[in-house]
């Protein structure tokens, strides 16, 4: 099949050649007038009878011309090329933090914790009762440890109990109490210091052949400490903290000082406490006032106060007052 090409070439060289009248329905659209132009049928075999073009044809990308009139296809539309996108930026590493403990490490944390934090409060306790000591060179303690256990029962009984205690100075008490005393807790107070070894091994002796704890073997020393810092529960830690107390106690006061506070401290009987309030409470009188006898008899009292309270008469009581009176006069006073 083929068709007459409707393409209009002014001949170059003919001045005489006149462009005839344009015939709008001579207008053959571009492509339909190159496939009339150039249209073969290949027969040869993998082409499937396809239409193909002259080689040399000229074609709409080959410089074609284009009739006034006519309109061109559109170029195909440009196809921007695809952009890779922008590499992606790695999440910031979390912060390096330490590897769990395995468990037998985190107790031994918390165990060198708990050591360190119960040492710190020993220490602390051992600082408080040091001050409390040093204080006391030159004030008179106004309550003790012994003192505050002893009101506590009294309340729960009558709410308003209250204590008999009036302090007096070494001076104002009689020489006789002072012989008395020490003949009955601590022969040996002036040479030792704060613990009287053979008196331990004598106490030790006797309890074991009663069975049963009949002496304890404190000096007055031990038994003020316990009386100003500590309670009357008998523990371990309790003596070893009444041995630090009395360390500190020999350390930093003179002899004549803690049997001072010693004797206006102690408890005389059921919310009795000192000499002072001991005279007056049994005898109407003070302590400077006391006999031989009378300073025994309270010497007598001391381990068990407030039972002789209530039995003033009792037979141990007079034994105990006789054997103490015939030893006072072998007793040395601290100076």
């Amino acid at each position: 099949m083929s068709h007459t090409s409707h393409s209009r070439q002014r001949p170059s060289e003919d001045p005489l050649w006149e462009e005839p009248p344009f015939d709008p329905a001579e207008i053959v659209p571009a492509r339909e007038r190159d496939l009339d132009a150039t249209e073969v049928r290949s027969d040869e075999p993998g082409l499937d009878g396809g239409i193909a073009p002259e080689v040399g044809e000229p074609g709409l990308d080959d410089g074609e011309v284009i009739l006034e009139g006519e309109v061109a296809e559109p170029p195909p539309p440009t196809v921007a090329p695809e952009r890779e996108p922008p590499p992606r930026t790695p999440p910031p590493a979390p912060p390096l933090t330490p590897p769990d403990k395995p468990v037998g490490g985190r107790w031994r944390t918390l165990r060198r914790g708990l050591v360190r934090g119960l040492l710190g409060l020993f220490l602390g306790y051992q600082l408080w009762c040091l001050g409390h000591i040093f204080w006391w060179r030159e004030h008179a303690p106004t309550s003790t440890a012994f003192m505050a256990e002893g009101l506590k029962r009294l309340q729960q009984k009558n709410p308003a109990a209250t204590l008999s205690h009036i302090w007096v100075p070494y001076e104002a008490m009689a020489t006789p109490l002072k012989r008395a005393v020490l003949a009955a807790e601590d022969s040996g107070f002036r040479d030792h210091f704060g613990f009287d070894w053979n008196g331990l091994h004598a106490a030790l002796e006797r309890n074991l052949n009663k069975g049963r704890i009949v002496s304890g073997g404190s000096t007055i020393s031990q038994q003020l400490a316990k009386n100003l810092f500590l309670s009357s529960s008998r523990s371990v830690w309790r003596k070893v903290e009444e041995a630090l107390i009395t360390l500190m106690l020999e350390s930093l006061l003179s002899k004549r000082r803690i049997l001072e506070i010693y004797l206006n401290c102690i408890e005389w009987g059921n919310g009795v406490y000192g000499i002072e309030a001991a005279a007056r409470h049994y005898y109407k009188i003070s302590a400077a006032e006391l006999t031989p006898g009378q300073a025994a008899t309270l010497a007598s009292m001391i381990p068990q106060p407030r039972y002789f309270d209530r039995v003033r008469h009792a037979a141990s009581l007079k034994r105990k007052s006789a054997i103490i009176a015939k030893r006072m006069s072998m007793v040395k006073l601290p100076g």
